[in-house]
């Protein structure tokens, strides 16, 4: 099908191009995926800034429609797309493929980044608001992966569906930190103040005045949204009544449908509801220490967990459980709690064997008829102003110290510098070293963000810097590029020059003294008046010959004449300098 791109869906396409990382925030409806297909097929196939690119989605998104939109727009042609989806070896297999586009589900975004050496340079984030929550193993995940990515882009409806609390992870993802901060205690402490509390234990954060405009305001340059009624010109609904009869055998397959939740028709399964049914799966949860009694303690060793959630009855067809595990973080097998939770209902845990010298991963599983879903939570140490691990080998403020010859702080606490936060103190140190517009060169790929912060981007690629020469305007210009790598010298490029072509003398071989016999015929007179006719060698018809006079001994001198003959191949001519290659990086913010 012939894509005929209405002014918004280019305007969105371009934005893609023009920022690096940049979140589309679109109404359902509005094209958020050819936009980024369109926008992708230009970076990779025209700019050839794009190399391979990892979309992650929603499960049965990932199955379905990012390959059926790919399928349908004639334009997208060019474009290879290959599916991480199904079992470990088929996901392996996917990985291996030639392809520009690779799409994984958001489950699995942990297992790539643990067990794959990163090789994406750009990431789509199909649903971004599923990555809210910064303590989820999907976010941990592709946090530690993001300095690597060069390009981001978040697709969402709806970034901040419960509070804008959820934003933070969202955005770091985006932009690293850049714009919100680098950490959601800073976040919260600049943006928020506590809401619902039981003394020390916050429950819910509330905007501080104007800070809603604020945050807009920061994160304006990098995200744009759009609303289907504002651009989408759709004719009044007509609503039509139909009614029809149904078969014996169509009201068998009805009534199956409407008892069962689910039909299987030949090979095809049809199911009453969509991926939505478990809707705001797990949209909040709070993993705590506590007593026994449940009563909140750090330094408890029972877990109080708390979870929130909604899903869709079916007409009381559908069902959920939920289930917990949990583990030692540095441990690889879970436990299972042994209880089962509900919405809104705290239930405690972990049998008193919560040691306070470990931090604990948590994991609350839903399950229903059609799917389960799972997030993670982290519990951790004890919470002490100072501890010394035992052996006197490790220290820790704020927790319990766990590991040897580290100095551990908790992930609550700040450090001051200087009377500067820590986080600010090394950046505001890395960005007086580089400055925006600071070029920093490396024989390793890794993005200098990673080791001083800020925004960096590829910089010079295939080319050589020089110096800047105001009054050379081939140099005047700071960025400016020229050059090429080989040259074809035009005739007027070749210097002026002239071919000289002498050639040798030559001496015909001498015949001795010689006459040559002319035949004629004679008309009978003598004298001045005689006419004779001469006649070819061998021709009949002459009376008689007379013979020519002789000039005696003799010979010929010849000088030889003419052009050189054409040569060369009219080619391009290699214009390198001696070079040595490494990676040069830009700091744009």
């Amino acid at each position: 099908m012939k894509y005929k791109p209405h002014d918004y869906q280019n305007y969105a396409s371009e934005f893609i191009i023009k920022n690096p990382y940049c979140g589309l925030i679109l109404d359902m409806g509005l094209g958020k995926t050819v936009i980024t297909l369109s926008a992708l097929w230009e970076l990779i196939l025209d700019y050839f800034t794009v190399g391979r690119v990892l979309v992650i989605a929603p499960k049965r998104v990932a199955e379905d429609t990012w390959s059926r939109e790919f399928l349908k727009w004639d334009h997208l042609a060019g474009l290879k797309i290959s599916k991480v989806l199904g079992t470990k070896q088929q996901r392996e297999d996917a990985l291996k493929a030639e392809a520009d586009i690779f799409i994984i589900n958001r489950e699995n975004v942990a297992w790539l980044v643990e067990n794959h050496k990163w090789n994406f340079d750009t990431v789509v984030i199909d649903e971004l608001s599923s990555f809210k929550s910064n303590k989820a193993q999907r976010f941990k995940a592709l946090k530690k992966v993001r300095p690597q990515i060069q390009r981001m882009i978040g697709l969402t409806g709806t970034p901040s569906p419960n509070s804008l609390i959820d934003l933070w992870p969202q955005m770091y993802l985006l932009d690293m930190g850049e714009r919100l901060g680098r950490y959601i205690t800073g976040y919260r402490e600049r943006f928020f103040v506590p809401d619902k509390r039981n003394k020390e234990i916050i429950y819910s954060y509330k905007l501080r005045p104007g800070a809603e405009q604020k945050i807009y305001s920061l994160i304006s340059d990098i995200c744009i949204s759009m609303k289907a009624c504002d651009y989408l010109q759709m004719p009044e609904r007509i609503d039509s009544q139909v009614e029809v009869t149904m078969s014996d055998k169509e009201q068998k397959f009805y009534d199956q449908l409407e008892n069962d939740m689910v039909l299987t028709v030949g090979e095809d399964e049809l199911d009453a509801v969509n991926a939505a049914a478990l809707s705001n799966k797990l949209s909040q949860m709070a993993s705590q220490r506590c007593t026994s009694g449940g009563t909140v303690n750090d330094e408890g060793t029972y877990v109080r967990g708390l979870v929130s959630f909604s899903y869709s009855t079916c007409s009381s067809k559908n069902t959920v459980t939920g289930s917990i595990q949990y583990k030692k973080s540095s441990a690889t097998s879970w436990t299972s709690a042994g209880v089962a939770f509900s919405s809104g209902t705290a239930v405690i845990f972990g049998g008193g064997a919560i040691s306070t010298e470990t931090s604990y991963d948590i994991k609350y599983t839903l399950t229903d008829a059609f799917t389960s879903v799972s997030i993670q939570d982290i519990v951790s140490t004890a919470a002490v102003v100072m501890d010394f691990k035992a052996g006197g080998k490790g220290v820790a403020v704020g927790k319990v110290a766990e590991n040897d010859n580290m100095f551990e702080v908790s992930e609550d606490w700040d450090v001051k510098v200087y009377g500067k936060l820590l986080k600010d103190y090394i950046q505001s140190l890395t960005s007086a070293i580089y400055p925006v517009g600071s070029i920093y060169m490396s024989v390793s790929s890794t993005n200098p963000s990673t080791y001083f912060g800020g925004t960096w981007v590829a910089w010079g690629s295939g080319r050589v810097p020089v110096g800047i020469n105001t009054s050379d305007t081939n140099f005047s210009t700071v960025e400016k590029t020229g050059g090429a790598s080989t040259v074809t010298l035009t005739t007027a490029q070749m210097p002026s020059h002239t071919h000289t072509f002498t050639g040798s003398s030559a001496t015909t071989n001498s015949k001795g003294a010689h006459t040559h016999n002319v035949g004629r015929d004679s008309d009978g007179a003598a004298g001045s008046g005689a006419v004779f006719t001469v006649h070819s060698a061998g021709v009949s018809g002459a009376d008689n010959t007379s013979p020519t006079s002789s000039a005696g001994a003799h010979t010929h001198t010849v000088t030889a004449k003419g052009t050189n003959a054409s040569t060369g191949g009219g080619g391009s001519h290699t214009n390198l300098q001696p070079y040595i290659v490494c990676y040069m990086w830009k700091r744009t913010a």
